[in-house]
């Protein structure tokens, strides 16, 4: 189930992969289904092992200054 209302529009703003990290930064934006909108920037860090994820570690930083997550 999501919050979201439709699907949100994700940015990749820069991706780098280094042996078995990637990292990729952006910014993502939706509409709530609570009536908010999600404006954010975040990063992703990814740990790989044969081509497959096996850890991932995400940052979020929310831009709006009265986003309340329900």
């Amino acid at each position: 189930m999501t919050n979201f209302v439709g699907s949100p529009t994700i940015q990749i703003k820069r991706f780098v992969e280094e042996n078995n990290i990637v990292i990729a930064e952006g910014a993502v934006q939706g509409k709530m289904k609570n009536g908010n909108s999600l404006d954010a920037v975040f990063c992703d860090v990814f740990e790989m092992t044969g081509g497959k994820i096996r850890c991932l570690t995400s940052y979020l930083m929310t831009l709006n200054t009265s986003i309340k997550f329900e």
